[in-house]
């Protein structure tokens, strides 16, 4: 959803806005994933309607005005409100301009909407994979320009989650090189590299090592 596109979402909430029942789903998943939002709206501005938000500290924005992880959530979101019973949905990475905390809310978000859809997503972003409960997971690489595919399991398997960690551009050589700094988000993601760490490396490798809390720098 491109910034200069923003009107393409607009036909969609209003049709959702004519069902209470999916509105209400829609909205629930908004504030839920963006605790600062309470409530979406649709105000009029001029001859037309537009979306907002409304604030937790009680502002009123337009969606055109909000960041990009936003709009692209309300959008993928809304089309999976509207779409007909047992429809398959192709998203190509649907975690773009999400946090990781939010990225990972974002899969289980997606898992619970519509359980009769089938949600084909593309990404290389480990915490949105991280997300997803229910999901089958695949790791697609190229090899001799044939694409190898292979279902993957993250939760018990520490060498697939070693595997899809190098796919993805996480090399343990990062972590370890002198002078190498690996940013996260806070301290949820210090846990997920702290975990990642100890399937990586022995517990003799780890004690020179440290994940230092550097407040919030952008």
């Amino acid at each position: 959803l491109r910034q200069d596109r923003i009107n393409e979402i607009t036909p969609l909430l209003k049709r959702l806005a004519y069902d209470a029942v999916k509105w209400n789903v829609l909205q629930s998943a908004i504030t839920l994933l963006f605790d600062e939002i309470s409530e979406l709206k649709l105000l009029p501005v001029g001859e037309n309607v537009a979306p907002h938000v409304l604030s937790m500290s009680g502002d009123l924005v337009p969606v055109s005005d909000m960041g990009f992880g936003l709009r692209n959530a309300l959008q993928i979101l809304a089309v999976m409100s509207v779409a007909p019973k047992d429809a398959i949905l192709v998203v190509d990475e649907p975690e773009q301009g999400l946090n990781q905390a939010r990225q990972r809310d974002f899969a289980k978000l997606l898992e619970m909407l519509r359980p009769d859809l089938t949600l084909l997503v593309a990404t290389q972003a480990e915490a949105f994979c991280k997300g997803l409960e229910s999901s089958s997971l695949y790791l697609v690489e190229n090899k001799d320009g044939r694409a190898l595919v292979e279902q993957i399991d993250l939760r018990s398997n520490p060498t697939h989650r070693k595997r899809m960690a190098r796919a993805m551009g996480i090399n343990p050589l990062y972590l370890v090189e002198g002078g190498k700094i690996v940013f996260v988000e806070g301290s949820s993601d210090q846990k997920i590299v702290s975990d990642w760490l100890s399937l990586n490396f022995l517990d003799a490798e780890t004690q020179n090592m440290q994940i230092q809390d550097l407040g919030g720098v952008g």
